[in-house]
């Protein structure tokens, strides 16, 4: 919280997988509230596969059946997967079908466009599909560093299904008297006015228009490189589906993981089902 009844928001993907970042975050903040929201594992390992294919040029050249497919090959009981994960990835290292050093010395200071500089604790860890996708093992982390009472966990697929309520929920977690509903529901009517005359109306109308004009013409100028690599990479590259196939195997491997929020999250075996 900030002075004066005011609320200083903070997110990014990179915390969750920097056990430093939460130590930084306990020694540069007062008493923060962590919020912390997951979703099918399996799902987001293929979303964080995705993220890393639809680059003009991707960054790991393996098809997520591969990866899948030669993970479960190696998986022996009783061996941690994330151990078995890191042997594939070593592999795929050698045989140039990643960009390892991607994200390595300097790619926050050239991202974030900053003067000091910040390196990963693990440049590899955008690759860990699987190791990442153990939301449970960082979030135990993570209350060994914030008190418990400190951290809202928050279940993407039932934030979809179900927003006002989970909104609510967050809402009380952060000591905020707000009622969703006004906030996601929409008006009954339309109660903009309109100026009053045909003429002005049209004015307002071109006004309007030349506006749009303006911005769409001022963004081309310059992000026009950009939209046309883009527009080339998604020509001539269909986007990787997930098939039934797939994600079943996947989640096998992550086996423990959903056992262990079918325990604590109870809610999760309706909207994390096998296909």
């Amino acid at each position: 919280m900030g002075g004066g009844g005011s609320i200083k928001l903070e997110g990014s993907t990179f915390y969750f997988s920097s056990e430093r970042a939460w130590y930084n975050i306990r020694e540069f903040t007062d008493n923060p509230q962590i919020i912390v929201m997951i979703r099918d594992p399996v799902q987001r390992a293929f979303s964080s596969y995705i993220h890393l294919f639809k680059r003009d040029k991707p960054l790991d050249l393996r098809s997520f059946d591969q990866i899948v497919s030669t993970i479960s090959r190696r998986s022996e009981k009783g061996k941690p997967l994330e151990l078995t994960e890191d042997e594939v990835l070593r592999n795929a290292i050698q045989d140039e079908l990643i960009s390892a050093d991607h994200f390595g010395k300097g790619y926050l200071r050239e991202r974030l466009d900053v003067s000091f500089d910040s390196n990963f604790e693990d440049p590899l860890w955008p690759y860990r599909y699987f190791a990442e996708s153990q939301y449970s093992k960082k979030i135990n982390k993570i209350r060994n560093v914030f008190d418990k009472s400190t951290v809202k966990i928050v279940v993407f697929e039932r934030l979809i299904n179900s927003p006002n309520r989970v909104i609510n929920e967050v809402f009380k977690f952060l000591n905020l008297n707000i009622e969703s509903e006004k906030i996601l529901s929409l008006p009954h009517k339309n109660e903009t006015t309109l100026p009053r005359g045909q003429l002005a109306r049209s004015l307002m109308r071109l006004r309007k228009q030349m506006a749009v004009v303006d911005r769409v013409w001022r963004y081309l100028e310059v992000h026009a490189e950009p939209i046309v690599r883009c527009i080339r990479s998604i020509t001539k590259k269909p986007k990787p589906t997930l098939s039934k196939e797939t994600y079943n195997s996947a989640r096998v491997l992550l086996k423990n993981e959903y056992e262990y929020w079918a325990q604590h999250k109870t809610f999760t075996n309706s909207f994390w089902r096998r296909h």
